[in-house]
């Protein structure tokens, strides 16, 4: 597939699933009872793999997509993805392949996409950031990773079936 198509798709794929997360979508951030909130990054990264054809968020086992730890889990032991630094991840989503930006928590963590765009500086971790798209307590389409984590960068991943020269 060439470059722009790449491109393209992933632009779709997030355009489409973001739809969801935002307006009272099923995604969109839900205060309980109990004030806490209920969040759907996961499903929102699961809808934009499966979007390009990636369904290994989704086993077959599951009756729902993997959470945010187990994403984590899944990307660092499995050979489809590559873990790489920050920069390098605008550089492929750019190009139009598939990077995660992933945190492990207790209890749960957080997964995100990192989205085509320019880098952006990040005071917070004092050094520039990849832009990204997120499902979680907040909902956007253009800020820094930074935004959507605490005070620890994420781990970058790129699912290598995506990858096009950068």
């Amino acid at each position: 597939m060439k470059t722009s198509d790449q491109i393209a798709k992933l632009t779709d794929a997030i355009c489409e699933n973001f739809m969801l997360a935002i307006n009272s979508g099923p995604w969109a951030p839900r205060v309980n009872e109990d004030m806490s909130i209920t969040t759907h990054c996961n499903q929102f990264v699961n809808g934009v793999a499966k979007s390009i054809n990636y369904f290994g968020f989704w086993p077959s086992n599951r009756a729902e997509s993997m959470l945010a730890n187990d994403i984590y889990a899944l990307v660092w032991g499995s050979p489809e993805w590559t873990n790489i630094e920050g920069s390098v991840a605008q550089d492929h989503a750019n190009n139009g392949a598939f990077v995660i930006a992933v945190q492990d928590e207790d209890p749960h963590g957080h997964v995100c996409v990192i989205r085509p765009g320019a880098m952006t500086l990040s005071t917070k971790w004092n050094k520039s950031v990849p832009k990204c798209v997120n499902v979680g307590a907040t909902v956007f389409l253009d800020k820094g990773v930074n935004w959507a984590f605490g005070e620890r960068e994420p781990q970058y991943f790129l699912l290598n079936s995506t990858m096009a020269p950068v």
